[in-house]
């Protein structure tokens, strides 16, 4: 397989700081250095799936590497150059579902081949047998050993508060089960699993106990293009913000509602909301569900004089325009 890995940029970044092309040429060795070193520290601030698609719009990479990267980002961590490892935490739905649907696109080839056998149902994209299941109200959850000085019932007890806060309290429609191979109970099937690099988790359409429902008998419609997710929780939470309740808590909070996005069909088809409603909504949830949890305060702050319909800066600090309109009216009141 030939990947085409990044080149050096720094005279593009000489230009982007308005150097002109011959005043770089004259700066000599070290001052390139000096901006080389200089677009590694602000590459160290962004998280795995921006750096990918950072090289992508420079032209470093082509389509199908970056999905390639991708890729390794949720299921071959080692394989992916280390350029593009990062530490930096961040939320896997969409840059999962919108590799998903990029292979779909991708010819027949060596590239897609592997791609589908790292992603290979995307909710047991980790090869590992969870070998112990606990089964709360609302889910059946698959584990092994978990990390950060929780364990199984904090875990639990955290899910279960979303759910109670979002479908019981704000009257959101409960996800649909996939009739087909519904989990044990009927329950929402979760995964805790040793996620690389920063990955909170991520909610996934596609999975054993996933894929297109159609309709979501939880609402009074016909949704037509509704599905059944799984979602999948990191084992230890100690290296990201705050305490590992705290990061556990924003990350159900957040990814239960993209489970409820997907259970509406409202991430596929024409109808799919701009990114600032898919994420700064799951974002915003986290302080609707956990006021405590405040991992959200890391994203900080949106760009406010650029329009929402065009809005193309990360989605997740823009929970704070969702909060701000509401919390006149309450915080983390139904109806409100």
């Amino acid at each position: 397989m030939i990947i085409r890995l990044p080149k050096k940029p720094t005279l593009r970044i000489a230009v982007a700081l308005g150097i002109g092309t011959a005043a770089f040429l004259a700066l000599g060795l070290g001052q390139a250095h000096a901006a080389q070193e200089l677009e590694g520290q602000l590459s160290a601030k962004l998280p795995t799936p921006e750096l990918i698609d950072a090289a992508l719009r420079r032209g470093d990479i082509d389509e199908v590497t970056a999905n390639l990267f991708t890729a390794f980002a949720f299921g071959d961590y080692e394989s992916l150059p280390e350029e593009f490892r990062s530490n930096v935490p961040w939320d896997g739905t969409l840059p999962l579902l919108r590799l998903l649907r990029s292979v779909d696109r991708m010819p027949q080839g060596l590239e897609r081949t592997t791609i589908e056998r790292l992603l290979k149902g995307s909710c047991d994209i980790q090869s590992t047998t969870l070998p112990n299941t606990q089964d709360s109200t609302n889910f059946h959850i698959e584990y092994n050993t978990i990390g950060g000085g929780l364990d199984i019932n904090a875990y639990a007890t955290s899910l279960e508060t979303a759910w109670t806060r979002e479908v019981s309290t704000f009257g959101w429609a409960a996800p649909p089960v996939l009739g087909s191979n519904p989990p044990p109970g009927n329950r929402y099937h979760v995964r805790i699993d040793s996620l690389p690099g920063g990955l909170y988790g991520f909610v996934s359409p596609s999975g054993a106990h996933a894929g297109l429902v159609g309709n979501n008998p939880n609402t009074a419609w016909d949704d037509v293009d509704a599905y059944a997710s799984c979602m999948s929780l990191n084992r230890d939470y100690s290296g990201f913000p705050g305490t590992s309740q705290q990061a556990l808590d924003a990350t159900t909070a957040h990814e239960f509602n993209h489970s409820i996005q997907f259970g509406y069909g409202g991430l596929d088809g024409v109808n799919t909301p701009d990114d600032v409603f898919i994420e700064g909504g799951a974002t915003w949830m986290e302080d609707e569900v956990f006021d405590s949890s405040n991992d959200n305060y890391n994203y900080l702050w949106p760009t406010f004089n650029m329009c929402m319909g065009q809005y193309t800066a990360s989605p997740y600090p823009y929970w704070i325009v969702f909060r701000g309109l509401t919390e006149p009216y309450g915080t983390g009141t139904a109806g409100g």
